[in-house]
């Protein structure tokens, strides 16, 4: 399972980034069964083109962020790319 951090903690003083590490660390290990399935769903709605937004709002309980935006990228690529292309 690939799992990118998208907190920008770089600008952060040492001890504030360790903490915010540390801290999503545990919410993936709390939450790793039911991430999962919520991963799952996410993907099946993107491909079934159902509504994404309600089930982000049951999925932000169980994946973090980075787990939310590696997920949508593996079904849908990167839509800001093609965004940036729109007329």
């Amino acid at each position: 399972m690939l799992v990118i951090i998208c907190y920008d903690v770089s600008t952060e003083p040492g001890e504030e980034k360790q903490g915010q590490l540390t801290r999503l660390r545990d919410f993936h290990a709390r939450n790793n069964a039911e991430a999962s399935k919520w991963q799952a769903k996410l993907k099946q709605t993107v491909i079934e083109d159902g509504n994404v937004f309600a089930v982000l709002v049951d999925a932000v309980r169980y994946c973090s962020l980075g787990q939310i935006t590696s997920g949508l990228y593996e079904v849908g690529g990167n839509i800001g790319a093609a965004c940036k292309r729109l007329p």
